[in-house]
């Protein structure tokens, strides 16, 4: 299973030189886990569309990232991911 290590430790390691590579995959296999914080101005990983429909027939004219506001016209409700942020799509649950 992976775990998530400190880069500032990796470096740390490396810096000295005079270390084999195998002593080098040795210490990094000894370096403790951390565990990740979540960044100040944590942004949520999911999005969803914002459908607009015709008003007469209720189909589903375009549709709008709710990150980052690209319009798509047609079937954006089955892509997975915005082609503008990358953003994955949930379904919003009513």
């Amino acid at each position: 299973m992976d775990d998530l290590i400190s880069r500032q430790a990796v470096l740390d390691l490396i810096a000295d030189y005079d270390l084999s590579m195998g002593q080098v995959v040795k210490g990094i296999h000894n370096l403790p886990s951390v565990i990740p914080q979540p960044k100040t101005g944590y942004e949520p990983k999911t999005g969803h569309w914002i459908y607009f429909t015709a008003v007469n027939t209720g189909e589903i004219i375009w549709s709008k990232c709710s990150k980052c506001g690209n319009e798509e016209r047609g079937c954006a409700q089955r892509m997975k991911y915005c082609p503008e942020c990358g953003i994955k799509m949930q379904e919003v649950k009513k």
